[in-house]
């Protein structure tokens, strides 16, 4: 989207409250907000968000006792001045839009007589699928810091719902359990030299310490930045010594966009004793869990790929299109499989990097579906 001088400025000269267009105004009784101070007034269109029939925006008029604005399909020359009878800056929401089109924002202000420059901003009604951001949390059983991150993000589990934690165990300490083979690739892809960081869709930089309001802000942004542009349905099922995860990518993104995608099996309900760095303390939580133990869920036991971080392509997907998957991830015999969630990630690129647009998740032998969002 842009800012650009809009051609009937000078057209705003002659009809500065009614109609912006070559048709009679229907609407014209505004007396244009006073007598004005002889300044000249300009506007500002920020903070566009477009989602499948709304867009909701910031309008800043400066300088004005008064300013207007409309939305109206992009080709369209002729629209309805909406007029705010004040020169205070103010947020905007507009319903009842087509999806799948785009748009443009006009807006002007006025100081008594004199007109603004119109501006005016693209923007394009795109729908998206429900996200979940994924939080990949490197810890250790002996690390001091990580129970109470943990602690923290199974508090914020009961809050919100858009968001899964993979926790990719390191070796701290000799007696460190649970340690996967990826924590050097997952620590030198993403600069991390201490315990517990946390990457959120694999962005960067990473967050180190259990600082829970910065995984949350990071969260937010990661959600507003890259949007669920795919959906992800899956189920999966035992196979002898494999779990077997089939299901399919839909992609509703405007653009042909080359995606990757991987899946992984992670375990709830690990028990250490003696150590301190679980999500439980002290059996406070969890009836299992006695003194001086800890509880560990989410924690990864395997990816399907041998480059997680970047996954596997699927080539290019624009919206409509759709990619059928089919991944085999092996069970090691200590594992308990009644305790395995799948998870599946697609990623897209971003700025030179892969990012995670889109995952879900589901227990070993159930399905889950995509939401695709109004």
């Amino acid at each position: 989207m842009k800012n650009f001088k809009n051609l009937l400025w000078a057209l705003a000269l002659v009809l500065p409250f009614g109609f912006m267009s070559c048709e009679p105004a229907e609407n014209s009784g505004n007396d244009g907000g006073g007598g004005g101070n002889g300044k000249n007034p300009f506007i500002t269109i920020s903070s566009v968000v477009a989602g499948g029939s709304s867009v909701s925006f910031t309008l800043t008029p400066v300088n004005a006792t008064s300013y207007a604005y409309a939305v109206c399909p992009l080709d369209t020359e002729s629209y309805e001045l909406t007029t705010v009878d004040n020169g205070q800056s103010d947020e905007f929401t507009v319903e009842g839009l087509t999806t799948n089109t785009s748009y443009k924002i006009v807006a002007v202000a006025y100081n008594g007589e004199t007109a603004s420059e119109v501006q005016t901003e693209e923007f394009y009604t795109q729908v998206f699928y429900q996200k979940k951001v994924i939080l990949n949390k490197l810890s250790a059983t002996s690390c001091t810091y990580c129970g109470p991150l943990s602690n923290s993000l199974a508090q914020l589990a009961t809050q919100r719902d858009d968001f899964m934690v993979l926790a990719m165990m390191d070796r701290m300490n000799p007696g460190d359990l649970f340690i996967t083979s990826y924590v050097n690739d997952f620590k030198r892809m993403f600069s991390s030299s201490g315990w517990p960081t946390t990457v959120v869709d694999y962005t960067s930089p990473s967050i180190s310490g259990a600082v829970i309001g910065q995984i949350t802000q990071a969260m937010d942004q990661s959600l507003k930045n890259h949007p669920g542009y795919v959906g992800i349905s899956f189920s999966s099922e035992v196979s002898g010594e494999n779990v077997i995860v089939t299901g399919k990518v839909d992609c509703v993104g405007e653009n042909p966009t080359e995606y990757r995608i991987c899946a992984f099996l992670m375990e709830d309900g690990l028990i250490a004793p003696g150590t301190i760095g679980g999500e439980y303390y002290n059996g406070e939580y969890d009836d299992q869990v006695v003194n001086g133990n800890c509880l560990y869920n989410h924690v990864l036991r395997t990816y399907a790929d041998e480059t997680p971080f970047e996954g596997l392509s699927i080539g290019e997907l624009a919206a409509g299109d759709s990619y059928d998957f089919s991944f085999t991830l092996p069970v090691d015999e200590e594992w308990i499989v009644d305790n395995c969630h799948v998870g599946v990630y697609v990623l897209y690129p971003s700025r030179g990097n892969y990012v995670v647009t889109n995952a879900n998740e589901a227990k070993v032998g159930e399905s889950c579906e995509a939401v695709l969002l109004n």
